[in-house]
């Protein structure tokens, strides 16, 4: 489920939202162009080899905390907790030898 909706979004799309969650922190007041930093320093880390399964569960891990984050700003968001059972998917996917039944957990 989640490649079958993550595969859907489109960089235009994306580009979209960002463009639209930057104009409303610009207009609340979190953002403001007058200062601006970046930091180009490299260090070395431990990355882990970007797979499709890898790179799912970053994504939702990510998109659950910020939506964590946004419920302590604002109180009254609901969401679903699909972390359990990216954990547990992840971890089957992984440790699965065989091609059919990975390309099923892949699609569950």
């Amino acid at each position: 489920m989640y490649q079958k909706y993550i595969s859907k979004v489109k960089g235009e799309n994306l580009e979209k939202v960002m463009i639209l969650l930057n104009k409303i922190a610009f207009g609340e007041g979190l953002e403001d162009l007058e200062k601006l930093r970046q930091d180009s320093i490299a260090v070395e880390s431990n990355i882990h080899y970007p797979t499709n399964n890898s790179l799912v569960r970053d994504c939702i891990k990510e998109s659950h905390r910020l939506l964590q984050y946004l419920q302590s700003k604002l109180g009254n968001l609901d969401y679903r907790n699909y972390l359990k059972d990216v954990r547990k998917n992840f971890f089957k996917i992984n440790n699965t030898k065989n091609g059919d039944k990975k390309t099923d957990l892949f699609i569950k």
